[in-house]
Order: C-alpha cells, then sequence, then structure tokens
C-alpha cells in the first residue's frame, strides 16, 4: 500500500486524539502481518517511525504506517483465505501524519494494532 497525495502541498498534521483506522492483512501464530508490505505486527505493541525525509515519488509516499480511514475501504480480501482479517489500529494522539480525503487514508509516524474485526 502507499500513500496517494491528493494535492501538490501535502500537510502534515499532528493527531489531536486518537485516531481510529483499519488494515487488512493476515496472521501466523499471533502476529498480525500487513497485506501491502508484510510488515510483522503484535497486537497491542506501539511501531514507531519518523518521516525523516518523507520521500515524495510522483505524489506518493511510501514510508510510514498506512492505513484506511474507514471500515468499509477494506478490500474484502478476508473472503479468499481463513487466516486473513482486518484490524482496527489506532494512531496515538501527538503523532505526526498525513490524510489523503480523495482516496480516505492516512500515513502515520505510530501506530498501534488494537484487535481484529469479526466481519
Amino acid at each position: 500500500m502507499c500513500f496517494y497525495i491528493d494535492n501538490n502541498h501535502p500537510e502534515i498534521k499532528i493527531a489531536e486524539q486518537d485516531i481510529v483506522c483499519y488494515k487488512e492483512g493476515y496472521t501466523i501464530i499471533e502476529v498480525f502481518i500487513s497485506l501491502y508490505r508484510e510488515f510483522r505486527y503484535f497486537f497491542n505493541q506501539l511501531y514507531q517511525t519518523q518521516f525523516r525525509n518523507c520521500e515524495i515519488e510522483e505524489k506518493h509516499i511510501y514510508e510510514g504506517f498506512h492505513s484506511y480511514t474507514n471500515l468499509s475501504l477494506l478490500s474484502g480480501f478476508n473472503s479468499y483465505c481463513n487466516d486473513n482479517i482486518s484490524v482496527k489500529c489506532i494512531i496515538p494522539k501527538g503523532t505526526k501524519y498525513f490524510v489523503n480525503t480523495l482516496h480516505t487514508e492516512y500515513v502515520s509516524e505510530a501506530i498501534i494494532i488494537v484487535e481484529e474485526i469479526k466481519m
């Protein structure tokens, strides 16, 4: 998953409160693995990075933790295999992030995978 910039000057924001977001992927022995980059997450653990150079290549951002703003945006990937899941996540208060209003996605410097969502 890459973050598409929907304007010429993306605005970095700072979360004023925890932001609920969603990801999709699969599990292997209690580890959540993201669908697109296969990053491995443990539930309820804080993951952090920094937007160092925030490389913007042809209106895309590839660094950071990518997520969806809305549960209804998940692709339905879950239906293809029993191990595939959707998860609720939190972008913690104080985290730097970008939001794409056109495609309703986030990219953030921190994320916590909270729980599996039964669909």
